[in-house]
């Protein structure tokens, strides 16, 4: 597509390829933020292949797919830096679908249900802005062992994800509150809550003892040192709201190879 300086597409464009199976408009990776042409599409699409398996389409102007796209058959959903608001309505089938990836998609205010997604093993909505909510994704057992959900600033609830995660990122979020409930997340080794709102961990934090990387940088609600497994080893409080650090805070974390506490202004 970066040969391509204007290209229309009709709406009915894919209606008659019966035995589509693969679509993909991209551009190389070093033209993203860079290309100035254009892919019109004024009215959507009408129609899409219900044997579709891959649909990869970079910066797409769809605002949804069409209402008669069944994606039972559907693998991988590709669809960053997209201006798609809704993918569906309903609970889909979605039996075969691997990958969904939805990076930066501004304009996507929340994701399908996923309960009957079994097979899915990567996940990606990092920087979608005006998503406000996440399914739940306890069932997921496939699922990669990282998620990125940073940059969803209007997300507000700590999300519920299957206990093999091991990395969980929720920077820049609206999460005011970590669940006790986290304690299930017996594998998880890196938790990052910078920019958050929350104000404290919850004391079940204390059993994940697999947990080494805690980041509450920016969290300007944390007021006071919190309370973390003694295997962690690294805490980042920077730019906090703390006042004091009591030596029995330290000395009980026989693990800890690097603490920062830079810029915190209230630190007495």
């Amino acid at each position: 597509m970066s040969q391509i300086d204007h290209l229309r597409i009709h709406p009915d464009a894919f209606t008659r390829m019966h035995n589509l199976r693969f679509i993909k408009f991209y551009y190389p990776e070093y033209f993203l933020g860079e290309y100035n042409g254009s892919l019109l599409l004024q009215h959507g699409l009408n129609s899409l292949n219900g044997e579709l398996r891959y649909f990869h389409w970079e910066g797409s102007p769809l605002k949804s797919l069409p209402s008669n796209f069944s994606p039972e058959n559907l693998v991988e959903l590709i669809l960053p830096e997209s201006n798609i608001e809704e993918l569906w309505d309903g609970n889909q089938s979605l039996v075969n679908l691997k990958v969904m990836d939805l990076r930066r998609c501004k304009n996507l205010t929340k994701l399908p249900s996923l309960m009957r997604c079994r097979s899915l093993e990567v996940l990606w909505v990092r920087g979608c802005k005006s998503l406000v909510e996440l399914p739940c994704m306890t069932h997921l057992r496939f699922l990669r062992c990282e998620l990125d959900f940073s940059g969803c600033v209007n997300i507000k609830k700590f999300p519920e994800v299957p206990t093999h995660i091991k990395r969980l990122i929720l920077s820049c979020t609206a999460i005011e509150e970590v669940p006790s409930s986290i304690e299930c997340l017996k594998k998880l080794t890196f938790l990052d809550l910078r920019g958050t709102k929350i104000g404290n961990l919850p004391s079940s934090i204390l059993k994940l003892d697999a947990l080494e990387v805690i980041d509450l940088s920016c969290c300007r609600n944390i007021a006071s040192f919190p309370y973390v497994p003694e295997n962690i080893k690294n805490l980042y409080l920077a730019d906090t709201a703390i006042e004091v650090v009591h030596l029995s805070s330290i000395t009980r974390l026989a693990g800890l190879v690097q603490l920062s506490l830079k810029n915190c202004k209230m630190l007495k």
